[in-house]
């Protein structure tokens, strides 16, 4: 009778451990719940979620229609060329950080903590850029993502 009470305990355990890699990613694929309507792309390899500016709304808002969005969430602008494309504070209701990226989706430039203060801030890159991601204030501390860093979308 103890040997069955003992495989069942060894069966709950492999079972727990087992549900834990497969909910943690341990074999490399996460079944963590995809974010509705938001595209996965790596940013200096960290997964992010993001809308796609793909209207002439988008593009002129960005972020600043959103009361808030999770840690893990951002916007990516692709833009018709490289340029020095600007990026306003106007209408934010929540800090950003800002990642200008090249033609071949490496970062050049990062604006960190971009918040809206009474005058709105205009910021644009220090060389030309083909995309712009904006993410939630602190995102580039907290994964350590400097200028050179690549994204893959």
């Amino acid at each position: 009778m103890t040997e069955i009470k003992s495989a069942g305990v060894v069966l709950i355990v492999l079972m727990s451990l087992l549900s834990g890699f497969i909910v943690f990613g341990v074999f490399g694929v996460s079944w963590m719940p995809k974010q509705e309507g938001l595209k996965r792309i790596y940013l200096a390899g960290v997964p992010l979620y993001v809308e796609i500016a793909d209207s002439k709304e988008k593009y002129l808002t960005g972020l600043s229609a959103k009361t808030s969005i999770a840690d893990n969430e951002g916007m990516l602008f692709i833009l018709p060329e490289s340029a020095r494309w600007q990026v306003t504070t106007e209408g934010l209701n929540f800090p950003i950080d800002i990642f200008w990226l090249d033609s071949s989706k490496k970062i050049v430039d990062i604006v960190r903590g971009a918040i809206r203060y009474d005058t709105p801030n205009i910021y644009s890159p220090k060389i030309p850029a083909k995309y712009i991601i904006e993410t939630v204030a602190d995102f580039a501390d907290i994964y350590n993502i400097q200028i050179g860093d690549k994204a893959r979308f």
